[in-house]
């Protein structure tokens, strides 16, 4: 799952990352930012690690982190992306060239509204010869997920309640859709 990671300042958009239970970094708030002691790791300690990486789509996304789709209004994101869910949870190759790893999607989507995905899929599953609608991709359609912290610095219900979604189903890709609306 992509989890924000940040050394140094960040915007509460990051803070879930500190939730109860999990490590706590050195943290303060000041104007709504929350700032994180910095992490610094020796050449030394990276090059510890194994150079193999597991892909998500084979040479394009890694299966640990995180990646942004980003491009202008009405271009397509999100038909790449719907594209990629479908390809994701049934195994077939991206774009019909990049492999994929098969399994679980999580789809919170904050921008498009039920009948226009329904919609799309519908063309996306018939082009892509996909007659089945039984895969594993769940949606979580226009929730208004926040993950801000509250004033004592827990995290939000939308966020743990993603938490708790996420260590019981165990997605393979956690994809949102325009959380800034």
């Amino acid at each position: 799952r992509p989890i924000c990671r940040a050394e140094g300042r960040f915007s509460a958009a990051c803070a879930p990352t500190l939730r109860q239970g999990t490590p706590q970094a050195n943290r303060s708030q000041k104007d709504g930012l929350f700032f994180v002691s910095l992490n610094i790791l020796p050449f030394s300690e990276l090059m510890k690690g194994s150079p193999e990486i597991e892909w998500a789509i084979d040479g394009i996304a890694p299966l640990v982190g995180m990646g942004f789709i980003a491009g202008k209004f009405s271009v397509g994101k999100s038909w790449i992306t719907q594209s990629l869910v479908l390809s994701i949870a049934t195994g077939k190759k991206w774009l019909g060239h990049f492999p994929i790893k098969q399994g679980k999607v999580l789809v919170i989507d904050e921008e498009n509204a039920q009948p226009l995905l329904t919609a799309r899929f519908y063309k996306l599953t018939k082009g892509m010869g996909i007659k089945d609608y039984n895969l594993p991709i769940f949606y979580a359609i226009k929730s208004r997920m926040n993950f801000s912290l509250d004033s004592k610095g827990n995290p939000s219900r939308a966020y743990s309640d993603l938490w708790e979604w996420s260590e019981k189903n165990q997605p393979t890709f956690i994809l949102g859709d325009s959380l800034t609306r």
